[in-house]
């Protein structure tokens, strides 16, 4: 506990320090004019029997300005309302007994005066009020003028003058430094708003960085993973055939070149990060189709259904599409060793669209599937649709997808 009270005490010394260096309250000039106002009055005193008063006043005058230094620092601090009403509770009474032993009505009232910006500074507006009217009155007690209405009047109106233009003088002095903190309270909340946008785009970069990463391996698995599939099964059933049957044999070889020549012009637009879709020039069925000939030129039967009114899509949805059906098609020939797959394109629903494909194959265990599957599900995602899997060993294999169109 001790320890916590002495880092609290070395904090609040800290921040009253700080109040002084930069606070709203010019306090060098209040210490440089309450001591040049005392010198001032030395000369009053100098060869008189009665110097002890200028003495004790000087004393007092120090004792003042420490409380009008750090006391106000301590009160700014806190912002308690019964520290500050306890500060000019001392404060005044202090400042009336040094005009009073200075035997100068001046001093008090230059005292008083600096009470006034204090009170600006701590006090709200009926605070102010009334330590402006004490501030008048011990002017008028001050000069001994009770009885002279004139006289009374003219210091009452002088020193009301000067309560007011301190009061404004404060009051503007108040704002303007509210104002400049404001301003730097805004700057610095900007250089870090920067400073986060400049982290995000650094992260959105990335971001991006790693999405075009995914979109190319998807783009190489589904194009380039498709034909050399489809070349794979070509040259096996031109090897099969070579020696009964060399013209199919060669027409099969002749598909694979062909094939071979497809899966090039895929690779150089996949490594030239061309969104070039297999769809562009025609439309989403035909694209299909032809992916469906070169299935059935391996010896797979494959029955091609749309139901509904085919329709207009975006380039994403029908590019995502055609890779469904594409994805469908390779896994049944290459994993399923299917012979005959039913492949619909379902276009009933008005806001979305959705592509089955199913084969006769050996089914599978596990649905989590491979890459293709994978960045198909990514794919799909990424336009809110939905995919669906249902397979069991020996039952075929069921691949379902659903975009919003």
């Amino acid at each position: 506990m001790k320890l916590d009270a002495t880092s609290e005490d070395a904090t609040l010394f800290a921040q009253i320090v700080d109040k002084i260096r930069t606070g709203r309250m010019p306090y060098g000039a209040f210490v440089v004019s309450v001591v040049t106002a005392y010198v001032s009055t030395l000369g009053f005193f100098i060869g008189q029997p009665d110097i002890w008063r200028w003495w004790v006043s000087s004393g007092l005058g120090i004792v003042f300005l420490l409380m009008g230094t750090v006391g106000f620092a301590y009160c700014e601090v806190r912002c308690s309302a019964l520290i500050s009403i306890l500060y000019f509770v001392f404060q005044i009474p202090l400042a009336w007994l040094i005009g009073w032993l200075s035997q100068w009505a001046g001093l008090s009232w230059l005292l008083s005066l600096f009470l006034i910006g204090h009170a600006v500074a701590l006090l709200p507006q009926p605070g102010v009020v009334l330590i402006g009217v004490l501030t008048v009155l011990e002017s008028l007690v001050a000069t001994g003028v009770q009885g002279n209405l004139r006289a009374a009047l003219s210091v009452g109106a002088s020193t009301l003058a000067g309560v007011v233009f301190v009061a404004v003088f404060t009051n503007v002095a108040q704002r303007e430094e509210l104002a400049r903190k404001e301003v730097e309270r805004l700057a610095a909340q900007l250089a870090a708003a920067n400073d986060r946008l400049r982290a995000h785009a650094v992260q959105a970069e990335e971001l991006a960085m790693t999405r075009e990463r995914n979109r190319m391996a998807r783009e190489i698995h589904d194009g380039l993973g498709h034909y050399l599939t489809a070349i794979n099964m070509q040259l096996k059933a031109a090897q099969a055939v070579l020696s009964l049957d060399p013209q199919q044999a060669a027409g099969a070889l002749e598909k694979a070149q062909h094939l071979s020549g497809e899966a090039l012009a895929d690779v150089r637009r996949s490594v030239g990060a061309l969104r070039a879709s297999p769809t562009k020039g025609r439309s989403l069925p035909e694209a299909i189709a032809a992916l469906i000939g070169d299935c059935e030129a391996e010896g797979v039967f494959v029955e091609f259904a749309i139901r509904g009114e085919v329709r207009d899509l975006t380039p994403q949805v029908e590019l995502t599409l055609f890779r469904a059906a594409q994805e469908g098609l390779t896994n049944a020939r290459k994993h399923a060793a299917a012979t005959r797959i039913t492949l619909t394109l379902d276009f009933a629903a008005r806001d979305r669209v959705r592509l089955v494909a199913l084969d006769n194959g050996r089914g599978a265990v596990e649905t989590g599937g491979g890459f293709g599957l994978v960045g198909l599900r990514e794919r799909v995602q990424l336009l809110g649709g939905t995919t669906r899997i249902q397979t069991a060993p020996g039952q075929g294999f069921q691949l379902e997808v659903e975009v919003l169109a």
